[in-house]
């Protein structure tokens, strides 16, 4: 009864503007680059910082990458490149089926304004017979996911010419990566059908990969006027070892302190470990 004329309240608020807006992205990047007949080296660095399209999200880069390769002598040849990268990523439930904030923008009450009389922002968003949740901003900006990343590749090898046209060569490369990701679901958010305060909880995760590829090389190239010889031998070792865990906490005392050893329950603990090699 209370929507029969819906042209009565107006144009309402239309949550889902409400929670996007225009994402600018900043790109810087220098490189440095020097070189002799004997040796040559660069050095990259890189900044980027992209604002998400929806509202108290985004995802910040920093990058470097330098290469140096030498000549030792006649017959020594060196080279060395690292390649390190961290970023942050500021998230939310994006995949989360119904409840998500994005879905939830589209299905909660136009009757109820963003801001109260004060402007303050309103917690809770319930209209008789509609479906009911909290304020998304209030999701976005207090619950939301920070994920961090480093990863780091790199690699080395030594070349010795033993007589002209006979090579041999050592590579070792490693990639290196760790992750985390941590939300806090604090109590002056609330949830689905919940109205705040409801009681804190936590998700958190953590990755560790570290592989290495170790090369030797033997090889051998030479012509004899209009033939040409070409032979490889060589001898692979790689190794990779992923560690990882979760853990849900729960009842937080409060939403100040949000470290794990603070909540009083942990309901759920998950761990995993993953190892492979390779001889060839």
């Amino acid at each position: 009864m209370e929507f029969r004329n819906p042209s009565q309240y107006g144009a309402g608020t239309n949550w889902y503007d409400e929670i996007l807006r225009t994402a600018p992205q900043r790109n810087v990047n220098a490189t440095i680059s020097k070189g002799t007949e004997d040796l040559r080296a660069s050095l990259s660095l890189g900044y980027l910082d992209q604002d998400g399209t929806v509202r108290y999200t985004g995802y910040k880069r920093y990058s470097a990458r330098t290469n140096v390769e030498g000549k030792v002598g006649e017959k020594i040849r060196l080279g060395l490149n690292l390649a390190p990268t961290y970023s942050i990523q500021q998230g939310n439930d994006f995949e989360n089926n119904f409840v998500d904030v994005l879905s939830r923008s589209l299905w909660l009450s136009p009757l109820i304004p963003v801001t109260d009389g004060n402007g303050n922002r309103t917690p809770f968003v319930a209209s008789p017979g509609m479906f009911t949740g909290p304020n998304p901003l209030n999701s976005l900006e207090l619950a939301g996911t920070t994920r961090k990343t480093l990863q780091g590749l790199g690699g080395a090898f030594a070349e010795y010419t033993i007589v002209p046209g006979l090579r041999l060569r050592y590579s070792v490369n490693v990639n290196y990566a760790n992750g985390s990701a941590f939300t806090f679901n604090p109590a002056s958010v609330g949830g689905i059908f919940a109205p705040p305060p409801t009681i804190p909880n936590s998700s958190s995760s953590e990755y560790t990969r570290f592989n290495w590829l170790s090369e030797t090389l033997l090889s051998y190239d030479k012509k004899f006027g209009d033939h040409e010889v070409s032979a490889v031998a060589g001898y692979t070792a790689q190794k990779e070892k992923y560690t990882s865990q979760n853990i849900f906490a729960n009842n937080y005392p409060g939403d100040d302190v949000r470290t794990i050893n603070a909540a009083a329950l942990v309901p759920s603990y998950g761990a995993d470990v993953q190892e492979w090699a390779l001889i060839s």
